[in-house]
């Protein structure tokens, strides 16, 4: 929650994509002319039967529903059966929205560890 350093940025993430008991998976979604609009990254965990998602939207395409999108395009990219859990923190109205508008709903309560979230699971419609 705090600010992060680009160092331990770095080596948290080249830690994550390396990880042989975690397949992780970032798309970088661009606008039109080019120009990061954010982030989506999806995450494997060891023992878990579905993924995680986390989304970024760069502070200058805020506000224009790009989040919506790029969780749904990122969710294109998986079996069409499988769920995906989101775990956001409770005071980010605008993902907790945006996860809402692309078919993510609440599953069970708050959770305060490892630091206070919401889970919004979706659960696609069988075929």
């Amino acid at each position: 929650t705090g600010e992060l350093q680009y160092a331990d940025h770095v080596a948290w993430l080249s830690k994550r994509l390396t990880d042989p008991q975690r397949a992780t998976r970032i798309y970088i979604a661009l606008t039109p002319r080019g120009t990061r609009a954010g982030q989506v990254r999806l995450d494997w965990l060891p023992g878990k039967r579905y993924p995680e998602i986390a989304v970024a939207v760069a502070p200058s395409q805020r506000g224009r529903g790009l989040g919506t999108q790029m969780i749904a395009a990122a969710l294109l990219t998986i079996r069409p059966t499988t769920p995906v859990v989101a775990r956001i923190r409770p005071d980010n109205l605008a993902s907790i929205v945006a996860f809402t508008r692309a078919g993510f709903r609440p599953s069970g309560r708050p959770r305060k560890l490892p630091a206070p979230h919401v889970v919004l699971l979706y659960r696609p419609e069988p075929r």
